[in-house]
């Protein structure tokens, strides 16, 4: 980023890189990773930055990560095995590397090579914009579980938990 005028976008791109990092973003880390910039400048915008995680905190918005944790290997397969690659590539780089591994190996070969090349490109993206994308996410997940329905009790889960009961002399 050096000879070039820091945008804000460029600090919001730092600031994220660090904390998905897992390091603090501060005025003085970022100026070292573009390699130049007002630190007035910097500090303004990292400032905006931080407000607007602060603001997105307060609303209990809805985050990627805690909504993929709630599904599994095998629908984020079957449900991204048809998205545009540059969407699969935004959501899978919320998951863990090994947990976007699993996934991916599942994928032809040709498409998991798009996937991950989207991947490498990825820049400073809109909270709003990922928002959005949870909010739609979330909503399409709940959809896909509800109409998969899961079967419960049943004469067999009723004989086991009598086996277990008389066990214990309970029955």
């Amino acid at each position: 980023m050096k000879n070039k005028k820091l945008t804000r976008e460029d600090i919001f791109e730092v600031a994220f890189k660090l904390e998905k990092a897992g390091i603090e973003p501060s005025s003085k880390l970022i100026r070292e990773e573009v390699g130049s910039g007002s630190l007035t400048t910097i500090t303004k915008y990292l400032k905006e930055w931080q407000s607007g995680k602060q603001h997105n905190r307060s609303e209990n918005i809805v985050s990627i990560p805690d909504i993929l944790g709630q599904v599994d290997n095998e629908l984020l397969k079957d449900y991204f095995s048809n998205e545009l690659p540059q969407v699969t590539a935004l959501i899978f780089s919320y998951l863990s590397p090994e947990r976007a591994a699993e996934v991916l190996k599942e994928f032809e070969p040709s498409r998991r090579e798009k996937i991950l090349s989207r991947m490498e490109n990825i820049g400073y993206v809109q909270t709003q914009t990922v928002q959005q994308i949870a909010l739609t996410i979330m909503s399409e997940f709940n959809s896909v579980i509800l109409a998969k329905g899961e079967k419960v009790g049943g004469k067999s889960f009723v004989k086991s938990i009598r086996k277990e009961l008389a066990k214990e002399g309970s029955l």
